[in-house]
């Protein structure tokens, strides 16, 4: 899943909040050995829960946020 499409489904999910999206690949190299991750992000302004500025979800891939996301608004509007 690309940011663009990551950021349209949090707004779905959430329409009346500002949603920020954010990717991060890093790569590293030290004489043999070499790493590689994928961190992304899924920031929501403001929290759902609570009343923090902000709460942000993050995992390995744009669908662990999003699944996070929402488990946490069935959560807030569970009866």
């Amino acid at each position: 899943m690309t940011t663009t499409e990551a950021t349209t489904r949090a707004i779905s999910l959430c329409p009346d909040r500002t949603v920020i999206c954010v990717e991060r690949y890093t790569s590293c190299k030290h004489t043999d050995a070499r790493t590689e991750s994928l961190d992304c992000s899924v920031s929501i302004h403001p929290a759902i829960i609570g009343t923090e500025p902000c709460q942000q979800f993050t995992g390995p891939s744009f669908e662990a946020c999003l699944d996070l996301l929402s488990t946490t608004i069935a959560q807030a509007t569970a009866p």
